[in-house]
C-alpha cells in the first residue's frame, strides 16, 4: 500500500535560496523565531517511517526560538497559517508571522513580531480537510522567506486487472510513458495559481526470479 502527497506551492517572497525537506511520517516540534519585524529561523523536528527523529532548520536566530510541541503519534499538523509582507531595508517580501493548528484542535501561539496580536500583509493558509501536513519546503537566508507543505493524501492501492486508459487533458507537450510497474509508493504534485505544473511518482518494481 502506497501513499500519495500533495505539495503545496510557496507563499512569500522570492529573496533567499530554496529547500526542500520532503515528506516524513510526522511532525514533532517546530520552532521558530523572529526580530523586530519578520520571522527569521525555523527549526522541523519530523519522524521518519523507522522512528528515528530527524531535524531541519533554515535561517537565522536573533532571539530565542519558541517552540510548538505535537503529540506525535496521536496528534498532526493540519494546518499552517501565515502572512508575509515587505519589511524595512528588504526589497523582498518575507514571512512575518506563522500559526500551526493540529488534529486534536490545539492552535500555537502566533509567531512573529505582531504588536497586540494584529497581522499585517498578505495572509495565507495551507489547510486540506484535516490532512496531515508531513514535510515543509521554502527559502530562506538570513530570515524565512517563504514556506510551504506537503500533504499526504488518502492511501493508495493498485487495481488488478491493470488496464491502459487514454490521456485526458490537452494536445501540446511531449508524451510520457513510465509503462507497468508493480506498485505506486508516492505522487508529488506541485501546482501554481491556475494549472499542475509538476508530477513526481515513485514506483515500486518486484525482482522476480524463474
Amino acid at each position: 500500500m502506497g501513499k500519495m502527497y500533495r505539495k503545496l506551492a510557496l507563499r512569500g517572497g522570492e529573496g533567499g535560496r530554496e529547500w526542500d525537506d520532503d515528506v516524513y511520517e510526522g511532525v514533532k516540534k517546530v520552532y521558530v523565531g523572529q526580530d523586530l519585524s519578520r520571522i527569521t529561523y525555523i527549526k522541523f523536528e519530523y519522524v521518519k517511517e523507522d522512528g528515528e527523529v530527524v531535524t531541519r532548520e533554515y535561517g537565522t536566530i536573533t532571539q530565542d526560538p519558541r517552540e510548538f510541541i505535537i503529540e506525535y503519534p496521536d496528534e498532526h499538523i493540519t494546518a499552517v497559517e501565515g502572512s508575509y509582507n515587505k519589511v524595512a531595508l528588504i526589497a523582498t517580501e518575507v514571512i512575518t508571522s506563522l500559526v500551526f493548528k493540529t488534529s486534536k484542535g490545539r492552535t500555537s501561539p502566533t509567531f512573529g513580531p505582531n504588536l497586540f496580536g494584529v497581522v499585517n500583509g498578505t495572509k495565507f493558509k495551507f489547510e486540506d480537510e484535516g490532512k496531515k501536513i508531513v514535510g515543509f519546503h521554502g527559502r530562506s537566508d538570513n530570515a524565512i522567506d517563504a514556506l510551504g507543505v506537503y500533504l499526504v493524501l488518502d492511501s493508495l492501492t493498485t487495481p488488478f486487472p491493470l488496464y491502459k486508459l487514454d490521456a485526458q487533458g490537452g494536445t501540446e507537450g511531449r508524451v510520457w510513458d513510465d509503462g507497468s510497474f508493480d506498485g505506486v509508493r508516492a505522487v508529488r504534485v506541485c501546482q501554481d495559481d491556475h494549472r499542475i505544473t509538476y508530477l513526481e511518482f515513485e514506483y515500486d518494481k518486484v525482482l522476480r526470479k524463474s
